[in-house]
Parts: structure tokens; sequence; C-alpha cells
């Protein structure tokens, strides 16, 4: 069964090197208020309905407002044991935007 990876969301993109995705589990309207460049977004309110449109041959590299919501993602897509790399992005993009990063 995949294990859940936690790094913080200033150390992303540099430290996830292999060919992966990028899910944004905010709600529209907080994705749209901007969002880490490539994100796709899945809201975890819709999450069980969408997951299957994940690859499993790939990391998921899941992001929130802070790491909540998206550890809660990882930890349902580790329960499927379809998903081999789990990545939660602890700080969200809150805290990517207080590294000074930019948003899309």
């Amino acid at each position: 069964m995949a294990e859940i990876k936690t790094i913080n969301v200033t150390d992303y993109p540099a430290e996830v090197t292999e060919e992966h995705v990028l899910i944004d589990v905010r709600e529209p309207h907080e994705y749209e208020a901007g969002h880490l460049p490539g994100a796709k977004n899945m809201p975890l309110s819709e999450f069980q309905s969408t997951y299957s449109d994940l690859p499993t041959d790939q990391a998921v590299v899941i992001v929130c407002k802070s790491g909540g919501r998206s550890m809660r993602a990882a930890e349902f897509l580790k329960g499927t044991g379809q998903y081999v790399n789990l990545i939660n992005l602890d700080g969200g993009t809150d805290g990517w935007v207080e590294a000074g990063n930019e948003v899309e």
C-alpha cells in the first residue's frame, strides 16, 4: 500500500523529481483566486467521484489551502490501494504565497 510523503510546500517542486500530477483539492472559488502553477482542480467535496481520473503510474502531489484537506485526499487515495506515490504539500497554497512564489 502507498505511503503518504509530506513535504513542505516551499520544497516543491525541487523535492519532487519524478513525473507527477499536481492536484488542488480546494473548492473552485478558492482555486480561481490563485493556485500553484500547473495544478488541476479536483475539489475535496467531489473527490470520491473524480479521483479515478488520476493516473496510477505517476506520483500524485496534493495541495490545498494549508495542508489539511490535501492530507484527507491523500489518505482517501491511500485507502484505495491503487496509488503508489502520494505526496501531501504541507503549508498549502498559503505557504506557497507566503514564501514569495507566484500563483496562476
